[in-house]
């Protein structure tokens, strides 16, 4: 599917001279159906958002490479798993669809690891699953035995390296080695690591949705971000301007979350004003926050544009609140109320979340 999305129509005179042309932005909806899709008492969860709930951000946060202590992979089943044995009542994570439509669990749209600037669209589950295996230690020849010795070929023991050593040598060096294979990628060049890498954090594997829905406790909300490019932002990534037909993005995931849901309760999330759109008219059971950087990142749809903006856009398709960069309530803390007083439920997520007087200073306005 072309990301453009609008076509131009020329308008013709008498003399069928073209006298000007008219733009048009268009979203095609399909409908969507599932056996497991109904509204019960059980799908008013949501009404508990009005009260302050915590969120797990990627599970237990964002990988910052300047964090002091060291920090769990991002968008890893044992972050999800930490988040939630830490408090969180919910887990946020970014599902994208592999070149075989299976929805995994990555935030980039690029997959660095690869060595190229490869979107993963373009990679099937298989290849997706295996980038990230490749980056774990391999093993020696033979493992020492517990007093740390090895035995020959002979049967005559050996004094060997201590195991901790030889697997504090091999992680230096696969991190070198990924580092080498990826200092031309796009993402690595701007920030010089990778989340979920080897020596800078725990690393884990990559993880599917449906891996999560059998692994993570049920009584662990998630906030599931659909992470599909808009046109500036496949522009930005020098991406071509084409994913997975939209539609087919949506009911894909859907249909996993309908598979597995049970009684877990669910929320969608996106900076894509169109999937929130397409989400909203396929299903009415399940709660969609709109993403909004406030105005923090240049975009080209107006609808994202700004906290201004993302509440109208949420207030016009009834959509269940907004989730902004929290620095413009830190700045200014009324803006919460503004949000809260058109009806939505109000969100915010960012570093500044971290500091406890700024979340306090929020927690009163909510309350």
């Amino acid at each position: 599917m072309n990301l453009q999305g609008d076509v131009c129509v020329p308008i013709l005179g008498a003399n069928l001279e073209v006298i000007g042309a008219v733009n048009f932005n268009f979203l095609i909806i399909t409908p969507f159906s599932h056996p497991n899709m109904e509204i019960n008492s059980q799908q008013t969860y949501w009404k508990k958002l009005s009260s302050t709930m915590v969120f797990g951000h990627r599970g237990l946060g964002k990988n910052f490479l300047e964090n002091k202590s060291l920090q769990l992979g991002e968008n890893t089943v044992s972050s999800f798993i930490a988040a939630a044995n830490l408090g969180a009542h919910y887990v946020e994570f970014d599902v994208q669809l592999t070149k075989d439509h299976v929805p995994v669990i990555y935030h980039d749209f690029l997959v660095s690891e690869t060595g190229i600037d490869a979107p993963v669209h373009t990679l099937t589950l298989e290849q997706f699953l295996h980038i990230n295996n490749e980056s774990q230690p391999r093993s020696g020849k033979e493992s020492p035995d517990k007093n740390g010795d090895n035995t020959n070929g002979n049967g005559v023991k050996e004094p060997g390296t201590r195991q901790r050593s030889l697997s504090v040598d091999l992680a230096k060096g696969v991190k070198n080695n990924l580092d080498e294979r990826m200092k031309y990628t796009l993402n690595f060049k701007k920030k010089g690591y990778k989340a979920n890498t080897r020596g800078n954090f725990v690393q884990a594997p990559f993880a599917t949705l449906e891996e999560l829905f059998k692994k993570i406790p049920e009584n662990v909300g998630f906030n599931i971000e659909m992470k599909y490019p808009m046109l500036l932002e496949s522009e930005k990534e020098d991406m071509d301007t084409y994913a997975i037909e939209l539609n087919s993005f949506c009911d894909t995931v859907l249909n996993k979350v309908y598979d597995l849901t049970r009684n877990r309760h669910i929320i969608f999330s996106s900076f894509n004003p169109d999937i929130c759109l397409c989400l909203s008219f396929k299903q009415p059971s399940i709660p969609i926050l709109f993403l909004t950087d406030a105005g923090s990142e240049e975009v080209s749809d107006i609808r994202a544009s700004s906290l201004q903006e993302a509440i109208r856009f949420a207030s016009r398709w009834n959509l269940l609140g907004i989730v902004s960069n929290a620095e413009p309530f830190v700045n200014s803390p009324r803006l919460v109320k503004v949000v809260k007083q058109t009806g939505l439920i109000c969100v915010s997520y960012g570093v500044q979340n971290n500091d406890p007087t700024l979340v306090q200073v929020s927690y009163s306005i909510l309350n």
